[in-house]
């Protein structure tokens, strides 16, 4: 008599019914696990910042003003002696020649444009490279537009030279005098556009009836999926975004909209871009001097030449402490490691009970001048991961012309059988006064 034959989990082998068809090996059938929970933090911080709506046009305009006291002076191109004020009146030099002027009087270029607002106005005489001061002077007299006489008042002569830096202090005005002439200086004006992004999901009605494993239903998991690459689309086109209209944010832009809407796409149709604020401060800012926007590191920088980065990016707010810095993983990954090293100055300090923006621990890079809040963002991997973005919310804008919708079932036209549905937003980012926005690339 035959043994009988016990039933187990393997009967079948691979391909019987109990394997192929009546086994359940899913630990959460109705589940499925998010790679990206949060993919726009830097989208997220902007329109906390400033939310700019019931636009007139796609195409928008803004002010911005540089203020001329912060940076105040005249660069020399020719040599005068300056005698020295022995008996305490002093004689007056000149004239001295300028092909410079920056912050005064008020001009959209640095061609000087002196007048008899500079009268009696104070000046120091730095050389060329802003490290040895030669003397103190004032002015007496604004010969011409470039030119100007001054008297020593020191009891030192001295010589300018080509590329002196002659910067203003204020001035001393004479007793019994009226009121001197004035100066203005004047608005700027910026511009950007906003773009339209659109993202469809559509499947078939007899997908959509089906209950499945994973996700029961797979237009509502189709329906989150695109919702995140529409958010990502938005913030990579706010970052790295480019146009050919330009922005205005420099003078070799185009100074009217005479090329507007020229752009057109594989319809002939009008297509506007944005340009990103990542791409904006590699086009127009400054690579060195006192309004350095973007800066290289490398594995050779130290603690000191940190510090000296970081003076330049808190300068325009003294009141702040901290700046939201959005970064790649490389970028977070070398700073991380820096701080490792032994006796190297970084410090990088993690808070378990605070969160940022994106839901993430802070991690926060401390400096004599403030501190970094590093925000590990998504859209700055791959070819930006060693990038470091420090923007200044109040010289940024969230704009959007026509309010973001989700439109369901768009497409019905003969019975269609199945289901399209529609991401829809039309916006773009106001960027003004590029020097406060700072990025950092590390090699």
């Amino acid at each position: 008599m035959a043994d009988a034959t016990v039933r187990h989990i393997y009967t079948g082998g691979t391909s019987g019914v109990l394997y192929t068809d009546r086994r359940d090996f899913y630990l959460k059938p109705k589940q499925f696990a998010e790679l990206f929970p949060n993919v726009s933090p830097f989208t997220t911080f902007l329109m906390k910042a400033n939310f700019r709506t019931g636009l007139a046009d796609p195409v928008f305009k803004l002010f911005e003003h540089k203020a001329p006291w912060e940076r105040q002076y005249l660069v020399a191109s020719t040599a005068v002696t300056y005698t020295a004020a022995a008996t305490g009146a002093g004689t007056e030099c000149g004239p001295q020649t300028f092909d410079e002027a920056y912050g005064l009087p008020y001009s959209s270029t640095s061609t000087p444009a002196l007048t008899n607002a500079l009268d009696d106005t104070l000046w120091e005489v730095w050389d060329e490279a802003g490290e040895t001061l030669k003397g103190n002077l004032i002015l007496t007299d604004s010969v011409a537009a470039t030119q100007a006489d001054f008297k020593n008042l020191t009891e030192t002569e001295f010589d300018s030279a080509d590329g002196d830096k002659f910067v203003y202090i204020g001035n001393a005005q004479e007793e019994g005098q009226v009121a001197p002439e004035a100066w203005h200086d004047e608005l700027t004006v910026v511009y950007n556009q906003c773009q339209i992004h659109r993202m469809p999901v559509e499947i078939t009605g007899t997908l959509a009836q089906a209950s499945l494993k994973g996700a029961n239903k797979e237009l509502q998991r189709l329906r989150a999926n695109k919702m995140a690459e529409h958010k990502i689309g938005i913030e990579k086109s706010l970052l790295f975004g480019a146009s050919p209209l330009g922005t205005g944010l420099s003078s070799s832009d185009p100074s009217t909209f005479s090329d507007l809407d020229k752009l057109t796409g594989v319809n002939d149709k009008v297509a506007r871009t944005t340009v990103g604020l990542v791409r904006a401060i590699q086009l127009y800012g400054a690579t060195s001097g006192d309004y350095q926007s973007s800066f290289d590191v490398t594995s050779a920088t130290t603690y000191g030449d940190l510090v000296d980065i970081l003076e330049v990016v808190f300068q325009y707010v003294p009141m702040s402490n901290s700046k939201d810095t959005f970064c790649g993983a490389g970028a977070l990954g070398w700073w991380s490691k820096r701080a490792m090293e032994k006796n190297s100055g970084f410090v990088i300090n993690q808070d378990s009970a605070d969160r940022n923006i994106a839901g993430q621990k802070v991690r926060t890079l401390i400096t004599p001048h403030g501190d970094l809040n590093l925000i590990l963002t998504h859209s700055f991997k791959y070819e930006h991961k060693n990038q470091m973005l420090m923007a200044d919310p109040t010289n940024l804008e969230y704009v959007q012309y026509r309010p973001s919708k989700f439109s369901t079932n768009i497409k019905t036209d003969d019975g269609y059988d199945g289901v399209k549905d529609e991401y829809f937003s039309d916006n773009g980012i106001g960027i003004t006064n590029i020097k406060a926005h700072q990025l950092i690339n590390i090699a």
